[in-house]
């Protein structure tokens, strides 16, 4: 029996997406609301930020998604609400909506996207990881994804045991070589049995 001291428990994430925030909101600003602060690094405003064309805009925006503000096959030019799933777009004419009268904070509000696609992608940042128990230290700062598996392995005594079954292990026991996909296929036909 384990007990929590002895687990490993990592949580991370296999992808980010495209939302990002804008400017540098209030304190208290509404996460779905319209930014209040600042566009930039000057002194916070209660008023409403503005872009640099002088419209006001959301805290959270996406960089492609179904919120393009052109016109669709579903809905015209401008804000998008909930549901909305176009198989068409046209350019935006007038640019930007003027998010002023908007209630961005409406459930059926659809976030802004600068790319018109119908649907939103995987973005390409990175994700954080985050671990406690043995081997927790290994976790730290940017790692490629593929270094977790080999922290998860080497405090798994079952992985482990498995790993070295299949003669990926030293002689201490220490998963360190590549598993051979011809031992993998093997080890899976005959658990198919």
């Amino acid at each position: 029996m384990t007990s929590a001291d002895d687990t490993l428990i990592l949580v991370t994430a296999d992808h980010s997406h495209t939302m990002t925030f804008a400017g540098y909101g209030l304190r208290g600003n509404p996460i779905l609301g319209k930014m209040h602060g600042s566009s930039g690094e000057g002194a916070p405003s209660k008023e409403l930020s503005r872009d640099a064309t002088g419209l006001s805009y959301a805290t959270l925006s996406y960089a492609n998604g179904p919120g393009y503000s052109g016109a669709s096959d579903r809905q015209p030019e401008g804000a998008k609400h909930y549901p909305h799933d176009p198989t068409a777009y046209s350019r935006a004419e007038h640019g930007r909506p003027n998010l002023e009268h908007v209630d961005t904070e409406d459930p059926d509000y659809e976030q802004e996207a600068g790319v018109p696609l119908g649907a939103e992608t995987h973005g390409g940042d990175d994700v954080a990881v985050f671990a406690r128990g043995p081997g927790s230290a290994a976790v730290h700062g940017s790692m490629e994804e593929n270094a977790l598996f080999h922290v998860i392995a080497q405090n798994d005594d079952a992985i482990r045991a498995e790993l070295c079954a299949i003669g990926a292990c030293d002689a201490q026991g220490v998963p360190v070589n590549l598993p051979v996909r011809a031992r993998l296929l093997e080890k899976a036909a005959a658990l198919k049995r």
